[in-house]
């Protein structure tokens, strides 16, 4: 599945993956991470700051960046997404990353 993502939902996305599971999964969470990260350039590019617990860039570079996930990648995406929702914990910071990865 391809997906253009911001810089908010790329934030959004590195916060929401588990730190925990198997093997196998966590391999396939830092090539998630490998995916969506910011490079040096980038980060100096849309002037990235990061703030005690609060991150911000300048609005003005936000640019889509466009990446094909695999389908294993989608459902550990798709897994952390429903398990928010069913823990009530979702928020407005996810709904865009919920839309594009959830198909229920």
């Amino acid at each position: 599945m391809k997906a253009k993502l911001t810089i908010h939902e790329r934030v959004c996305l590195l916060q929401l993956l588990p730190s925990e599971g198997n093997f196998l999964t966590l391999r396939m969470i830092q090539d998630l991470k490998r995916k969506v990260e910011f490079d040096a350039a980038e980060l100096e590019h849309i002037e990235f700051n990061q703030l005690a617990d609060k991150a911000t860039w300048n609005p003005t570079k936000d640019t889509l960046l466009e990446r094909e996930f695999l389908p294993s990648e989608v459902d550990i995406i798709a897994k952390a997404l429903r398990k928010l929702d069913k823990e009530e914990k979702l928020n407005n910071n996810f709904l865009t990353l919920y839309t594009t990865f959830v198909k229920d």
